[in-house]
């Protein structure tokens, strides 16, 4: 599973690198496309994680993500549309792309410490 993030990671960041790079339609759309395959594995693989949590009940995990979620969805658009006011869209897009590369790491320092527990 720790590798799956980070093959979605890579395809995010060179999604959003490739829409950047190449705001033509086509280049775009193709890198946008990445962007959901790499993303559409992260939801079902996060709430797995979830659901096998020791610490709190799958219940209460699975809650606390879908509120992450929610918040994100919420937070991301205007934020997104505030750094394209101030910036141009081009240079907003690149909080996409650092989300996108965190994954990497992130997950990494995830599954080392499952590790030890």
């Amino acid at each position: 599973m720790p590798t799956m993030y980070i093959i979605s990671g890579i395809l995010i960041t060179s999604g959003i690198l490739l829409a950047i790079t190449f705001p033509e339609f086509w280049t775009a759309l193709l890198g946008f496309c990445f962007v959901g395959i790499g993303v559409s594995p992260i939801f079902p693989m996060t709430y797995i994680l979830a659901g096998k949590s020791k610490k709190y009940s799958p219940g209460m995990t699975i809650s606390i993500i879908g509120t992450y979620s929610i918040v994100g969805m919420f937070i991301g658009p205007p934020l997104i549309g505030y750094l394209s006011h101030a910036f141009g869209l081009q240079k907003a897009f690149f909080t996409f792309l650092f989300c996108g590369l965190m994954f990497i790491p992130i997950s990494q320092l995830f599954f080392k410490t499952q590790k030890n527990l």
